[in-house]
């Protein structure tokens, strides 16, 4: 994606530490992390505003670490999320859910099937992919026009809308595949929208800065989990110092947390001396953490990850052991790799938890030491591990990818199967596009070019169709040229086909090269068949008219009257190849031999160049199919003529 701004309000609080700043941040973002609260942990929840306090409570802590480009909003969704579920695994919220999983529901209204999915939404969303949350998060979260989360995210605007309808219809998938009912993309963009729209209490915008602030001053005498139940409402910090006193205790007796949990406070809790004397600062806490999180032992370690893998909801498990790999230490990664390659994390298309796993695991071996997680896929299977390594690898380093690649021999011998070529392309594009195509023209025509060249223009056509236009026509080898051209009017088809006509008129593919343009017509007419007529219409005559007109006649072609109607509008269009095509779909016997009649009728009342040779093929076929139907209907229409041909020898 390119560069994206900094948050305005995040840099002015940063730079002037002000804590005006900081309250704007609130005022700005407290709906959408309230609104997102409310939909997991109930509408009613008093969990709600506490929640919203931790997490802004986190965003001190950490905004100095956070990167300089974060796309705020979607951090904050990211710690609601995972705040709220926490909160949600206490056994009497648990059983509460299961009691309501149990109900019937119905779902006679849209706001009642909102009601129903609302819950997991968030937790698909954080399925997304980073580009497709933060899209969501700048449009739902913060309410930005198209214009504004294009000018955020370095899109122009007509990209960003784009980029939005793709990032809310994959939302619509994960959500279907997990929830027996869905709501239309638009219904749901409204629901999404709706708790951003209010605008903050003054009140609690004021009271959630103003403790927040004063307990990231107070935090380096007291644990950021203490001065969290301090800025709880009273209510709430009864129940909290219990679980406090209790969980400190059986953490000292030697019980903690058990592996495998989303939270793990209880393992980083210091031991009771360090409570009383206050030397424990939290940065400690948080090393001491990442060492106690890991066990010790490889038994240990590998019943944690069976446990990671035995949770059901594929989310969660993902999230734990996206975890689990970040604070695994470089040394014990190859052991991870061989426990799943156990399981089956080397079969991609496998119904079980360790393939999807694998690939967080090699995605992350790669960002700390490509070469190993590269050594670790011996002879270069699976592809798609391999393409995983790969592209996170150049998309860190291009020039060592670039090298590793070559250096593996020519490029010649890389394969569709091998994923390095397609992986190596599409890390480098992520960063440097000129560098990357520059590596994709070295490569010789063929499949595995063929692929890394489509995954290369999901970074080209964001900038919009006119960038997307001097890319293509800035490539010097001339096949690699036109087979841009077509995968991008295949991707411009699959929402708007009369775009995709408009890119392929304007590089004026010859006659004889391979175009897209009949799919485009085919796939046109299938959906607006009134709009393709009328566009085909407007067409020249030359190569993309005919080729159009095969594509509208390749659908049309078993309703003999739209045929008719073709042929009597457009006689002087059968011609060449169209005339060319019809004859090979009549010889063929494309038509069901009941149609004959009418399809007969129909071309014999057009009045075209040749066409006593298709109505000649039309009574062969029937000939051969049903020589007494045709004997019959001759009879009955004297008002016609027919050629006096046979059925061809051997048919």
């Amino acid at each position: 994606m390119p560069a994206i701004a900094p948050d305005p309000c995040l840099s002015s609080y940063l730079v002037q530490n002000d804590p005006k700043a900081f309250e704007r941040i609130v005022e700005l973002h407290l709906p959408a992390v309230q609104g997102t609260a409310r939909r997991i942990l109930g509408t009613n929840s008093a969990w709600a505003d506490d929640v919203a306090q931790e997490v802004f409570l986190m965003l001190i802590r950490k905004a100095r670490t956070l990167p300089r480009n974060v796309v705020l909003s979607a951090w904050l969704h990211r710690q609601t999320v995972r705040r709220s579920i926490d909160l949600m695994r206490s056994e009497t919220r648990r059983h509460k859910l299961e009691a309501a999983a149990g109900r019937e529901h119905r779902f006679d209204s849209e706001g009642s099937v909102w009601n129903a999915i609302a819950p997991v939404v968030d937790q698909e969303i954080l399925r997304l992919s980073d580009d497709d949350r933060q899209l969501l998060a700048l449009r739902y979260m913060e309410r930005c026009s198209s214009e504004e989360v294009g000018r955020r995210l370095g899109l122009t605007a007509s990209a960003a809308r784009k980029r939005l309808e793709r990032a809310l219809a994959r939302l619509r998938e994960h959500l279907e595949a997990r929830c027996p009912v869905t709501l239309p993309s638009t219904a749901m963009a409204i629901y999404l929208g709706a708790p951003s729209a209010q605008a903050a209490s003054p009140a609690v915008v004021i009271a959630i800065s103003s403790k927040c602030l004063a307990a990231s001053a107070a935090s380096g005498a007291i644990s950021g989990f203490f001065t969290t139940a301090i800025i709880m409402t009273k209510t709430h910090a009864v129940g909290i110092t219990c679980t406090l006193l209790v969980g400190t205790g059986m953490f000292l007796a030697g019980r903690s947390t058990a592996p495998g949990l989303a939270s793990t406070d209880a393992s980083v809790l210091p031991s009771k001396s360090e409570l009383i004397s206050g030397n424990k600062r939290p940065a400690d806490w948080k090393n001491a953490g990442r060492a106690t999180r890991i066990p010790n032992t490889k038994q240990a370690r590998l019943e944690r990850l069976m446990l990671i893998m035995a949770n059901q909801d594929a989310g969660e498990r993902n999230a734990q052991f996206k975890r689990y790999v970040e604070d695994l230490d470089a040394s014990l990664l190859p052991e991870t790799y061989a426990f799943l390659a156990s399981q089956g994390g080397l079969e991609k298309w496998s119904q079980g938890a360790a393939a999807p796993l694998m690939e967080i695991l090699m995605s992350g071996w790669a960002r700390r030491d490509p070469e190993a997680a590269m050594a670790a896929l011996k002879g270069g299977k699976p592809g798609y591990l391999v393409s995983t390594v790969a592209s996170g690898w150049a998309s860190q380093d291009p020039d060592a990818a670039i090298a590793w690649l070559k250096s593996r021999g020519n490029l010649e011998d890389e394969t569709r199967e091998s994923g390095a070529l397609r992986g190596v392309i599409n890390g480098v594009a992520s960063t440097d596009l000129v560098k990357a195509t520059q590596l994709l023209e070295e490569v010789p025509s063929g499949t595995a070019r063929q692929r890394a060249l489509y995954d290369m223009l999901n970074y080209v056509t964001v900038k919009g169709t006119d960038e997307t236009r001097v890319w293509v026509r800035s490539l010097s080898d001339d096949r690699l040229r036109k087979g841009a051209v077509n995968l991008v009017a295949e991707n411009l088809l699959k929402t708007d086909p009369r775009a995709a006509a408009d890119w392929l008129v304007g590089e004026g593919i010859q006659s004889n090269e391979y175009s897209s343009m009949k799919e485009v017509f085919t796939r046109w007419t299938r959906d607006d068949e009134a709009a393709a007529l009328s566009y085909y219409s407007g067409l020249p005559l030359g190569d993309d008219r005919d080729r159009a007109a095969i594509g509208i006649l390749g659908e049309i072609w078993t309703s003999p009257d739209k045929v008719g109607n073709f042929a009597r509008q457009h006689p002087t269009d059968i011609k060449g190849r169209v005339f060319n095509w019809m004859s090979l779909a009549l010889r063929g016997g494309a038509f069901e031999i009941d149609s004959s009649p009418d399809l007969y009728v129909q071309l014999y009342l057009a009045d075209y160049p040749g066409k006593d040779e298709h109505l000649g093929h039309i009574v062969r076929g029937w000939k051969y199919g049903h020589r007494a139907h045709f004997e019959e209907f001759k009879n009955q229409h004297k008002e016609l003529t027919f050629p006096d041909v046979e059925p061809e020898p051997g048919c």
